[in-house]
């Protein structure tokens, strides 16, 4: 096999592993529970403890990087599959 169908297997690969990525941990939510609604009329969310906070923050965090991952990884595969389908 050439080199330009190598890179679009692998391009094509790295796309498929970022989608599934994007589809398993999509995006952090921005949802917050009403119970910690703000009362004070700011944007911040009046908390009942710092623990839900905490973990929320991390999750977030965690989801974030994910999703990151899955999007740098699609346009690694698109970048290959463009250099392979270039004639030289």
């Amino acid at each position: 096999m050439e080199c330009s169908n190598w890179l679009n297997i692998i391009g094509l690969f790295l796309n498929i592993i970022g989608f599934l990525f994007i589809l398993i941990y999509g995006l952090p939510t921005k949802y917050i529970d009403p119970r910690y609604a703000p009362s004070n009329g700011t944007n911040k969310p009046n908390f009942l403890n710092n623990v839900h906070q905490k973990f929320m923050e991390n999750f977030n965090k965690t989801i974030r990087f994910k999703f990151s991952i899955g999007v740098i990884l699609n346009i690694i595969g698109l970048v290959l599959q463009i250099i392979a389908n270039i004639k030289f």
